[in-house]
Order: structure tokens, then sequence, then C-alpha cells
């Protein structure tokens, strides 16, 4: 294709340079479940046994595996999600038992992550949501105050964005509730009724300051650590 880029031309493999064994020496990397685990083993025992039948030595005979971080961080966040969600549940059994099911409210992270993600986002489309009156009550009110937008969530959603998602509700909480305190005076939108309920809660903003504190101390770091890599 380009006859005149020598040094081009001279670093595509020849055909009969293509072999698996130049695998050795590598790291195969994969998801954590048991299917990639044992696809894993697998690929490596092949890679190994081509590099036996090429006559290659004992020394050569290496190859690293290994779990992808971003999965293996988003098994671990999801665990303490969960943890997180058992612990409010069985702290708030009585007044969750008061509260009519109806209402939904958010017993998780990611249950919040999603309704505030309906109610508030700027861009979200949800029918029954508040974004462009948020939009115009937060440039009215709060003009110039920082803001970080809610995370997108309701397309599908990594476990760990439930903590990367807590530091905007953290962070901005008290003008959602006040902006949704005005709104119920004229409405009686579910929704925001059950949101208004959760942002009340202290217990709630106690796991939205410990996941903000999580997403900045060990998903942000453990993120730029395996990007680069």
């Amino acid at each position: 294709m380009y006859p005149e880029e020598s040094e081009l031309v001279d670093s595509i493999p020849k055909p009969e340079e293509m072999s698996p064994t130049k695998l050795l020496g590598g790291f195969i990397s994969h998801d954590n479940c048991a299917t990639a685990n044992k696809t894993g083993i697998i690929l490596g025992a092949k890679i190994l046994q081509a590099g036996k039948d090429a006559g290659m030595s004992d020394r050569e005979l290496v190859i690293y595996q290994g779990h992808c971080f971003h999965h293996l961080r988003n098994t671990w966040f999801e665990a303490i999600e969960n943890f997180l969600t058992k612990k409010i549940s069985d702290d708030l059994r009585d007044d969750l038992e008061e509260i009519p099911s109806f209402l939904r409210v958010a017993k998780s992270l990611g249950e919040l992550l999603r309704q505030v993600d309906k109610e508030y986002s700027f861009t979200a489309n949800y029918p029954k949501g508040s974004g462009a009156d948020y939009a115009d009550w937060k440039e009215r009110y709060r003009p110039g105050k920082r803001y970080l937008p809610p995370i997108r969530v309701l397309g599908g959603n990594r476990q760990d964005s439930s903590f990367e998602g807590a530091l905007p509700i953290y962070d901005g909480r008290a003008d959602m509730m006040m902006f949704t305190n005005e709104c119920l005076y004229s409405s009686d939108n579910l929704l925001q009724r059950c949101l208004f309920i959760s942002f009340g809660s202290m217990e709630m903003i106690a796991v939205l300051r410990v996941a903000s504190i999580l997403h900045l101390a060990v998903v942000v770091p453990m993120r730029w650590m395996n990007t680069p890599s």
C-alpha cells in the first residue's frame, strides 16, 4: 500500500512469522466471571502448547493472566452498594413501613440516581420530570453557583456509577430539596414527594457522603490507574 515507506513495510509481520507464540511473556486480561476465567485458562494453555510444539525452552514458556481492574472495581463496588442498601434498610425499617409503598422511596443509591436523573437532569426527557423547570430555577435563584450535573443512568450504567453519581446529589441536595419543596406547594407529583422524603433523611445523606468519599478516594484513582495501562 505504501511502497515508498520502507520502514512501515518492514514493520508489518510476514505471514510465516505470525504465531500464537508471540503472546508468550505477555498478559491475558479478562473479566472475572467463571466463563471468562475458563476461557483465559484454555487460551493460555493453547499458547503454551504452541510454544512447546515450536521447540521453545521452558524459560520462554511463560504467560501471565489476571482480571481486568475495571471489572474488579465494579464487582467490589456492587458489593459495597448492596451493603449500604441493607444497612439503611435495616436502620430505617420502622420508618419505611410507615411510608406508603406507592411513593417508591429509594433505599439504594442506584434507585435514587435514577429518580434524580428523571427529575432534575437538564437533558432528561422523562414526561413527569422537571429538568427544564429546575434549570430555569437554578439560573434565576442560583446564578454563578457551583453546579455538578446528575450523571445519566437511565440508559444503563456500571456498578460504580452509583458512587460517581452520589457526589452531584450530595453537593446539590439543598438546592434540589428547596426547588422540590416549592413545586409541592402547587402539585402532588409522586416523584417529587419521593425525592423530598429521601433528601430529608439524615441516613440517606450519610450514605451519599460515604459514597462521594469512596468515589474520590478509590474509584477515581483506580480509573486513572487502569486507563494508562
